[in-house]
């Protein structure tokens, strides 16, 4: 690994709708905002 770039733990947030399709995709979204993205899509 030395020299070598690389991609540490890519954390991300999916919302799958009932019949398996993809509603939403966050990249990078922390605890506490996730909360109010998911009370106002609901």
């Amino acid at each position: 690994m030395f020299g070598k770039k690389i991609t540490g733990v890519i954390r991300s947030t999916d919302w799958i709708g009932l019949n398996s399709s993809l509603v939403e995709h966050w990249s990078k979204l922390r605890r506490a905002i996730f909360q109010r993205f998911v009370v106002g899509m609901l």
